[in-house]
């Protein structure tokens, strides 16, 4: 079953779609029907970001847990800090 859709272009827009349509010799519903399935197809072919991160091993966890992380590891003591090295010897200073 057909089902109708109506479309406002502008000029310019609906001249280009014209001159399409001529150069391969279909009306213009028949080039707009096939650039759609042109457009779908294409859109079906890019992959979902989501899965393509999972399957790299990415992490992939809900975004306020991975910044609360991302925060305890910029607040978590460094193994060595400025005064640790002020107890080394002056041979490794």
């Amino acid at each position: 079953m057909s089902h109708r859709l109506q479309v406002l272009i502008p000029q310019g827009l609906e001249a280009r779609l014209r001159k399409a349509a001529q150069r391969k010799r279909v009306s213009r519903g028949e080039w707009v029907r096939r650039a759609i399935e042109r457009s779908l197809k294409d859109e079906r072919s890019v992959p979902d970001p989501l899965s393509t991160l999972e399957r790299l091993g990415a992490p992939t966890a809900d975004i306020e847990k991975m910044l609360a992380e991302i925060e305890a590891g910029r607040i978590w003591p460094r193994p060595y800090t400025t005064s640790s090295f002020s107890s080394a010897p002056s041979s490794c200073r």
